[in-house]
């Protein structure tokens, strides 16, 4: 049941281009709970506030995080629910990481339900990604961190980020500066989740900082840039409560991250218990 359904009005990419008619960005609360990642930019539907979209019937679509929401309904055509998302991060594949993970399976379930999903990070701009619509830029390598270090994207990366209907940053230094720069004065919307204890990292992978310089960084770095930004998001209730002590004031709300349950249903055929020696 859709209790409320918060509207909050963006300019498509078309519409900066000087087509188009305005679009909607959909923040939905599903029984009392915020579900950010529902975001679907619609271009002829005109609404400010809707107490029940349950007779939209013709369009359905389910996210895979588990919620007591199974279905949102949705009357919109193909053309009109299809997004094109940016995601932002200082590294990805092959560097493994617990925010690669993420980045990796929210990209897959966006595309299944027929987005354009695409990842801006830096790298070798000649390595073979495995995957459609990953955009390199190149950067100089710190060591053997899997991170590139570039304050810029490429020319061929800016003009694709500028086609963005909105962006979903997950590091907030380089990749988050840069959404800033690039994508808020042009209009196009910004989200971050705050994947990592920023504070809890820098104890334990530089040791050689002072004790609470950690604590220092969040407390002067994350609310200025949470704070300039459409929504932020947060994968626990700890995560939201480190980051409103540290004075971030915008909207935060708690999404889990989401995980792939299909490697859990894998068919196995029985073995009977005569082959195992058991009567």
């Amino acid at each position: 049941m859709v209790a409320e359904s918060t509207l909050m009005r963006f300019k498509s990419g078309s519409e900066r281009a000087g087509a188009g008619t305005p679009s909607i960005l959909l923040f939905l609360e599903i029984n009392g709970k915020s579900l950010s990642r529902l975001l679907f930019l619609t271009q002829p539907l005109f609404l400010t506030r809707c107490q029940s979209i349950e007779s939209m019937l013709d369009y359905t679509h389910t996210w895979p995080v588990q919620s007591k929401a199974k279905k949102i309904l949705w009357k919109l055509s193909e053309k009109e629910k299809r997004m094109r998302i940016g995601m932002l991060a200082d590294a990805y594949k092959p560097y493994v990481s617990g925010v690669t993970n993420v980045i990796d399976l929210t990209k897959q379930y966006l595309e299944s339900a027929g987005h354009d999903v695409y990842v801006f990070t830096f790298g070798d701009e000649d390595y073979q990604d495995d995957e459609p619509n990953i955009i390199r830029s190149p950067g100089l390598p710190l060591k053997v961190s899997g991170f590139y270090f570039n304050v810029r994207y490429s020319h061929r990366a800016r003009q694709l980020l500028y086609s963005m209907d909105i962006v979903h940053v997950h590091h907030p230094f380089l990749s988050g500066r840069l959404a800033t720069w690039h994508c808020k004065p042009r209009g196009i919307p910004i989200v971050f989740t705050n994947h990592t204890r920023y504070d809890l990292y820098a104890q334990a992978y530089l040791p050689i900082l002072p004790d609470g310089a950690g604590d220092v960084f969040m407390k002067t770095f994350i609310p200025g840039f949470c704070n300039s930004i459409n929504r932020v998001i947060a994968p626990s209730e700890g995560v939201k409560k480190v980051l409103e002590r540290v004075g971030v004031v915008n909207q935060i709300d708690v999404v889990p991250n989401g995980v792939d349950l299909s490697r859990f249903q894998v068919s196995i055929d029985p073995i009977p218990r005569q082959e195992l020696g058991f009567n």
